[in-house]
């Protein structure tokens, strides 16, 4: 079961039995957790890379409405994902 809950700062924190993943308000991870243990490591991870025309487009911000997380991407376009529970 897959759970979709608001963290702090509009950010999302998706949960299975064993798995915690926290996503800030810019489309980044700022924790996972398995088993209660922290695997991420410091820095900047972004939900979404893309490379185009020799550039690397990441995530500015990010948006959740009940299951779409939407993202806005560093050169203005947009991401949607669904999350949906299996």
């Amino acid at each position: 079961m897959l759970l979709v809950l608001p963290a702090l700062a509009q950010g999302v924190c998706l949960r299975t039995k064993s798995t915690e993943i926290q996503i800030d308000q810019e489309g980044c991870f700022s924790s996972v957790q398995v088993e209660k243990k922290e695997i991420l490591g410091a820095g900047k991870y972004p939900l979404l890379t893309i490379g185009m025309d020799n550039q690397l487009l990441v995530p500015v911000k990010m948006e959740s409405n009940d299951s779409i997380l939407q993202l806005r991407m560093s050169d203005g376009g947009r991401s949607r994902f669904t999350i949906s529970a299996k």
